[in-house]
């Protein structure tokens, strides 16, 4: 009969996609938190969560949360830093999105409860003169100094094995000769083929550091080629950069497929936004189907400019008033046309949302500034009698439509080159892409970044775009 004792506890709740706020309980050493298949508790995917974003470890009997990798973060009960001590109750937030781990309980036993358990009868397996006891008690420990070393080899498995083999020797003395020669054969196996295993690990740990390092090298090549870009104005010279930049981002994604062969958590890692403002931008340009692999710097500078600038803005209270007033109207046009919502944000960088905007310059008038001509074409009436380019549902439904015939002429995916000719007209882009037409292989590059990192879209359409997308992250959180 074995006498039970009290486990170290870890109980929480957090948000599961399938059933909602979910409650666990664990009695570990370690517990590793993400979205990683590889982690104890997998979280769902939310912007800022890592694959492997901390653990759970005890340490002398007390209870910590730290984050695996120094360039991620987390918060208890709105303290932000990377490592916690924990008394339980605690609420730990992850990422930008919001999502909250709650800690429930915390119990380490009493110092005088942690004898180990005995027996009365046989030996069971994980009795304290069993072979299985040193083996179970072997990998709790590699498990603690792999959780100490923050997910990464602790370089301590070797000792711990030497540790559990020299024990089972021990408990081998006084039992008979052919008893003891067995107990000790089998756990020299054991120990050679954990090491066995430790070594194949460790030989992939080294090949996927390599890669990681490899590619970093490769990531930076690609910035130096982005920002020489960025002060280049000869066509030549910036089409030959063009040319390098193609060739770095092939090799830096062979790099990270390599890296998903042999670690898909760590790829995934490596394929994580660099921040909050990344993850949101990468986001709508996956809506898009405009990923890239590097955001040219410069386009980042100016949607940072412009989200800092709409946050701080006197007007954005009333403007977000405005748009619960006709957002309804403008997700029913776009979905109706299977258009990204992001698009609706257009509405908001033309006019902040107002139906009765009118640009008497140019004629163009509503939230969507739509002209007399495109409005006609597109089935509104506009007279001196009726204009139903005011009406907030029919500007959208016109405004869809708009959007909708520029997406045929341009390209099913081709919603990046959409948003950036809404502003000036579809002739500064059909330009573009009459000129690209004239390269080698250039009706293969119909693609946004392409025409923005050779400057062929005028200055004006390359700042218009981000305008549209920092609306997109204030207003709509990406959506």
């Amino acid at each position: 009969m074995l006498l039970k004792v009290p486990a170290r506890v870890i109980r929480l709740s957090y948000p599961s996609a399938a059933s909602g706020q979910r409650t666990l309980e664990f009695k570990r050493g370690v517990v590793r938190f993400g979205t990683g298949a590889s982690c104890e508790l997998r979280l769902p995917k939310a912007p800022g969560v890592q694959p492997k974003h901390g653990q759970f470890s005890w340490e002398g009997g007390v209870c910590s949360v730290a984050v695996v990798d120094e360039r991620f973060a987390l918060t208890v009960n709105g303290k932000r830093g990377r490592r916690f001590a924990l008394k339980g109750g605690e609420r730990i937030g992850l990422g930008a999105s919001g999502l909250e781990i709650r800690l429930l309980e915390v119990r380490a036993p009493a110092r005088d409860e942690v004898d180990e358990p005995t027996a009365t009868e046989g030996v069971p397996i994980d009795a304290p003169d069993s072979l299985g006891h040193w083996l179970k008690q072997a990998k709790r420990d590699i498990d603690e100094a792999r959780g100490e070393a923050l997910g990464q080899s602790s370089g301590h498995t070797m000792i711990i094995m030497a540790k559990a083999l020299k024990g089972v020797k021990a408990t081998a003395e006084g039992r008979s000769r052919s008893i003891r020669r067995k107990l000790v054969a089998v756990a020299a196996l054991s120990a050679m083929v954990i090491a066995g295993l430790v070594g194949v690990i460790w030989v992939q740990h080294r090949r996927i550091n390599a890669l990681v390092a490899e590619k970093a090298v490769i990531d930076d090549q690609i910035q130096g080629v982005l920002t020489a870009m960025e002060g280049e104005d000869d066509e030549e010279r910036l089409a030959a950069l063009e040319g390098k930049l193609e060739l770095l981002v092939g090799s830096a994604s062979e790099k990270l497929a390599e890296v998903k062969k042999a670690n898909a958590d760590r790829a995934e890692e490596l394929a994580q936004p660099s921040d909050d403002l990344d993850a949101e931008i990468r986001k709508i340009l996956h809506s898009f189907h405009a990923d890239t692999y590097a955001i040219p710097p410069v386009f980042r500078r100016a949607l940072r400019e412009q989200v800092d600038g709409l946050r701080s803005s006197a007007g954005l209270k009333g403007a977000l008033a405005r748009k619960r007033q006709v957002w309804p109207d403008v997700q029913r046009a776009l979905r109706r046309r299977r258009l990204p919502i992001e698009l609706g944000y257009i509405a908001f960088t033309e006019s902040t949302f107002d139906p009765t905007a009118v640009n008497s310059k140019s004629g163009a008038a509503g939230m969507w500034q739509l002209m007399a001509e495109v409005a006609r074409n597109c089935g509104l009436e506009v007279t001196p009698k009726l204009d139903e380019r005011l009406d907030p549902a029919k500007s959208s439904e016109g405004a869809a439509c708009y959007l909708s015939n520029l997406m045929v002429e341009f390209g099913e995916e081709s919603f990046m080159l959409s948003l950036a000719s809404y502003n000036r007209g579809e002739n500064g882009v059909r330009r573009a892409l009459h000129k690209l037409a004239q390269e080698p292989g250039g009706f293969r590059k119909r693609d946004f970044w392409h025409l923005y990192r050779l400057k062929y879209l005028p200055k004006e359409t390359r700042e218009y775009v981000p305008k549209v997308l920092a609306a997109a992250i204030v207003m709509g959180g990406g959506r």
